[in-house]
């Protein structure tokens, strides 16, 4: 999977088809984006996450 946008604060990610449907899937069934769900992951290895509970990738 590629994401590919004009915004510099948007960087490209390159999955192999079967690591792709796996995440997209899992973001669907919790009602995130794809985006969201990895901002989750992230987070949760960051140990400053206690400091970030309301955010969201890409949402204000």
């Amino acid at each position: 999977m590629t994401v590919a946008l004009k915004d510099p604060s948007v960087r490209e990610v390159h999955l192999d088809r079967a690591t792709a449907e796996l995440l997209e899937a899992r973001a669907r069934a919790r009602g995130l984006t794809l985006a969201e769900l990895l901002t989750e992951f992230a987070v949760a290895e960051t140990p400053e996450a206690e400091g970030w509970p309301a955010f969201k990738a890409g949402r204000s």
